[in-house]
């Protein structure tokens, strides 16, 4: 049993096989289960799955929200957090260089538009039976 948990420590962190993992009624062996990449926002330092926050980045062309532009990115879970964020500089930890107030004036506008999209995706898309709708 040993030597089983030395191999299981070798595999890669994003598939995870544990005793406990799903099993297959028709099988004796366990499947391994996925894990969702997490993220840690830049204001509040909380660490929330990838698809409940948003992606702000600054490369060449300047700041934008976006999941796959290119350059730096910084993740915020809320619009508190941004406020938060530019307060402590955490956009420029995140991003490893100076931010103007002017540059974040206008990634505060685009961010407030799509936080705002997310909460009304929540609010309207909601079914018990069903998982909440995030972005994504």
């Amino acid at each position: 049993m040993q030597v089983l948990v030395l191999v299981l420590l070798r595999r890669p962190k994003a598939v995870v096989t544990t005793l406990e993992s799903v099993r297959d009624e028709h099988c004796e062996h366990t499947q391994p289960v996925r894990r969702e990449p997490h993220r840690t926002c830049v204001g509040c330092r909380r660490t929330l799955p990838q698809r409940a926050m948003v992606r702000c980045a600054i490369g060449e062309q300047g700041s934008c929200v976006s999941r796959t532009a290119p350059g730096r990115g910084a993740w915020l879970c809320s619009l508190e957090c941004f406020d938060l964020a530019a307060r402590r500089r955490g956009f420029e930890r995140a991003w490893k260089r100076t931010v103007d107030a002017d540059t974040l004036t206008t990634l505060r506008n685009a961010v407030e538009g799509v936080i705002t999209n997310m909460t009304e995706l929540l609010a309207v898309g909601s079914r018990p039976d069903r998982p909440a709708l995030m972005k994504g």
